[in-house]
């Protein structure tokens, strides 16, 4: 079986923290990701490979933009999406799509 589907994250909560009125910058100090829960629609009878991909961006025209992605605790229902950045980033959000198949 093969499951997709698309979750826009949203980096103005978790441990994101306001900088300017409009624009957002991960605290550097903390080495921990944001980290954003995603349950399958259906449950697969193994744990699945997942596959994710940056697909939008959220976020003001000239940011500068570095981050490590990453799946984690990965089982049968469910798995988590880490964002790591690796520049100070000043920005909102990204939308990630993500495929999980235990094919």
């Amino acid at each position: 079986m093969t499951q997709t589907g698309t979750l826009r994250l949203d980096f103005t909560t978790s441990d994101f923290k306001q900088t300017t009125k409009t624009s957002w910058t991960h605290v550097m100090d903390s080495p921990e990701p944001a980290v954003y829960d995603v349950t399958f629609p259906k449950s697969f009878s193994a744990t699945p490979s997942v596959l994710l991909s940056i697909t939008g961006f959220n976020d003001q025209a000239q940011a500068i933009i570095s981050l490590e992605l990453n799946s984690s605790s990965i089982t049968a229902t469910s798995f988590k999406i880490e964002v790591t950045p690796t520049f100070m980033n000043s920005i909102n959000g990204i939308t990630v799509s993500w495929l999980a198949t235990d094919a």
